[in-house]
């Protein structure tokens, strides 16, 4: 008697339960007619928006299966009394998952939890067309990225997807992008950003312009990156006003338009980025697209000086020390090139160098001289290089000289003459690309870079100059000279005479065997190139 009683009430609890999942079934049933019609409604109106929705509609569509499948395992639980877990496996095709894959899993169905631990009302929410509070979700899982939970943000930044959050899109574009959570794919996070682009988010707009700019990913296309940057510019975005800027003051993609730069640059710097306040400081100290005024240059250049940016310093150091725009100050100019120079700026480094060499401001100095030349050498700085040369030449003509100069002279001639003798070569094909101080130096380099391997090749033997070459190699795959000559060298008096003196007395090349010519160059060391501040 006591068993069919129970038995008479398990019956009427299945009765009760199969109920519930009709009506929530006829509900959805419902949403997916009203959902029909609305795409009916948009078929007519946008075809683009309605390949959008039957998107969404697959995604419901999917999430229905899913829940009709969890409600017959419910029934195969009433009937033999099975686990609540094997309803689950029957509802992911009866693949065993554990409670970690069980969250993966439903997270993918855009569902919080299992639908068979789920209140009717919630188990409607979770399947119906987006009806998550976006708002605490976005914050839930930015704190999560904050905190480095990759796995927790990128859940939650998915299901906010299904919503066509482009926040989020952004997010999950960022994290394919760095790699964080996920496996680092460029394409992917290509297409994240274009999904959230799309919907106008400028940030995403501008990750997509610096994708086709720098063709990571995909082919560089300098077209579709000026595209991209130009619609996160009209939005405000300061970084995107100023690659925008970038873009149209060198042509790339596009008509060059000096002047439309400028003003790029301006509504950057307006907003107090940096280093379009650098570019707009350019713009008036080069007279290109603003009317040249070296005092507006020196304002704008501060700003960004301010804010710590090295090339803003160096480029405010150069004013300074020429007095264009500002009183001349020679011991002002110092300390921005120091302040630039110890962030690791070459220019600054090699100036500080020429300062420390000429004494202006500053006591001279030859260890500090070369230490910064050296440093500026060691960063691919062509006339530092040049410099560096010089110095180890002029320690090989002492009277007991290290025969280690010698090779390191040939070294570093031997790098700054294949650098500046193709800057010469670019600059007389195209005399716009570099500026008549830099051009200067760069032809001074590369005839005294060559004069200085011809006269210290006469002076090597076969195993220095193969010395030499290792080394320059060694440079080349960044594990060459890691230090400068010793202070007790540059310290001790130098040898008697100009470098020029001293080398001509050197014996001629001998004859070749094919043509018996000699070389018979005067080796010719001119002043410093003047430093070239713009």
């Amino acid at each position: 008697m006591k068993q069919a009683i129970e038995l008479t009430a398990f019956n009427s609890n299945i009765d009760q339960l199969n109920t519930k999942f009709e009506q929530d079934r006829q509900t959805l049933k419902a949403q997916g007619d009203e959902l029909e019609a609305t795409k009916r409604t948009l078929n007519r109106s946008n075809q683009k928006a309605v390949d959008e929705f039957n998107a969404r509609i697959n995604e419901f569509n999917a999430a229905q299966k899913s829940f009709n499948a969890s409600i017959a395992a419910q029934d195969a639980k009433n009937r033999d009394g099975r686990t609540s877990s094997h309803a689950f496996n029957t509802a992911c095709a009866g693949v065993s998952y554990s409670k970690a894959d069980e969250a993966v899993v439903l997270a993918d169905l855009g569902l919080t939890e299992n639908p068979m631990r789920m209140s009717g009302q919630a188990r409607l929410q979770s399947t119906s067309s987006c009806k998550l509070d976006q708002q605490t979700v976005f914050e839930r899982a930015e704190k999560a990225y904050s905190a480095r939970d990759y796995v927790t943000a990128l859940r939650e930044y998915l299901a906010l997807d299904r919503c066509g959050d482009a926040r989020a899109q952004r997010r999950i574009g960022d994290m394919h992008y760095a790699g964080l959570g996920v496996p680092q794919n460029l394409g992917e996070a290509r297409d994240w950003y274009l999904k959230a682009a799309k919907q106008g988010h400028e940030t995403a707009q501008f990750n997509l312009g610096v994708i086709y700019f720098g063709g990571m990913g995909v082919t560089q296309d300098y077209a579709e990156a000026r595209k991209w940057y130009s619609k996160a510019a009209q939005q405000g975005h300061a970084n995107a006003q100023n690659a925008l800027g970038a873009m149209l003051n060198g042509g790339q993609g596009g008509p060059r338009n000096s002047g439309e730069a400028a003003s790029w640059f301006l509504k950057s710097a307006e907003q107090g980025y940096a280093p379009a306040q650098n570019n707009l400081g350019i713009a008036f100290a080069s007279g290109k697209g603003m009317p040249q005024n070296f005092a507006e240059a020196a304002k704008w250049y501060k700003r960004a000086a301010e804010q710590r940016l090295a090339q803003a310093q160096f480029h405010l150091a150069g004013l300074y020390r020429r007095g264009e725009g500002v009183p001349l100050d020679v011991e002002e100019a110092y300390r921005w090139y120091m302040k630039a120079a110890e962030q690791g700026d070459a220019e600054a480094q090699y100036n500080l160098g020429m300062v420390y060499h000429q004494g202006t401001g500053v006591t001279a100095d030859p260890v500090e001289a070369v230490n910064w030349l050296f440093r500026a050498a060691r960063q691919g700085h062509v006339i530092a290089q040049f410099k560096m040369a010089v110095t180890y030449m002029k320690l090989s003509l002492r009277e007991k000289p290290d025969r280690t100069d010698l090779v390191k002279a040939q070294m570093w001639a031997t790098l700054a003459e294949r650098t500046a003798c193709a800057q010469v070569g670019a600059s007389q094909r195209n005399a716009a690309t570099t500026s008549a101080p830099y051009q200067n130096a760069y032809r001074t380099a590369c005839s005294g870079a060559r004069q200085i391997r011809a006269a210290a090749a006469l002076k090597m033997n076969p195993a220095e100059t193969a010395q030499a070459e290792k080394l320059v190699r060694e440079w080349k795959a960044n594990s060459g000279d890691d230090a400068p000559p010793s202070s007790a060298a540059l310290r001790e008096p130098p040898a008697p005479g100009t470098l020029q003196e001293r080398l001509r007395p050197l014996p001629p090349r001998p004859p070749a065997p094919a043509s018996g010519a000699s070389t018979g160059d005067v080796f010719t060391i001119g002043p410093p190139p003047k430093p070239a501040g713009n």
